[in-house]
């Protein structure tokens, strides 16, 4: 089976610089990274240990970073000047309020945001919309769900680039 399907993607540009929106960004987000995230699933016997421990884990953007690749760094050893970083990031409290309608959900889930500097010296924060990431499923529970995500990721943006889309 193949599906094809159209994904909206949302750019920010912000006045702050690209260092700032980075130490902005690794401050709000707690860090499950390496292995961090399975330790606790291996470790929880409930689901309420499960929650309390994600709970605890959490940055004060209610989100987490479950992976960071810093683009800009392994695109210095090829002569490239690039300040770009990505982030894989979100809540599985969240993402299980979406996945219940359909498991399919967990091939995009966490998130994904994307931090650079454009070739003005501008800080961009860029990533696809998840309402238009999980249209290709078709569920409408699904889908109206998203748009709630929508809404979260763009004031979590928004507040991190002090701009709009």
């Amino acid at each position: 089976m193949k599906t094809k399907y159209t994904v909206e993607n949302y750019e920010y540009i912000s006045d702050k610089t690209y260092e700032e929106v980075v130490a902005e960004l690794d401050a709000v987000l707690g860090d499950v990274e390496r292995g961090r995230f399975n330790d606790i699933l291996a470790a929880a016997e409930t689901v309420e240990e499960w929650q309390a421990e994600i709970t605890k884990q959490l940055g004060p953007s209610g989100m987490l970073r479950f992976f960071e690749v810093d683009h800009g760094r392994w695109m210095g050893f090829y002569g490239h000047r690039v300040k770009a970083k990505k982030y894989v990031y979100g809540n599985p409290l969240i993402a299980e309020t979406m996945m219940r309608y359909d498991t399919r959900f967990g091939l995009e889930a966490p998130n994904q945001i994307m931090v650079y500097e454009d070739a003005d010296g501008r800080a961009r924060v860029t990533y696809d919309l998840p309402s238009s990431i999980f249209n290709f499923i078709g569920n409408e529970e699904l889908t109206r769900t998203a748009y709630g995500l929508d809404a979260k990721v763009a004031e979590f943006v928004e507040k991190l680039t002090g701009t709009t889309a």
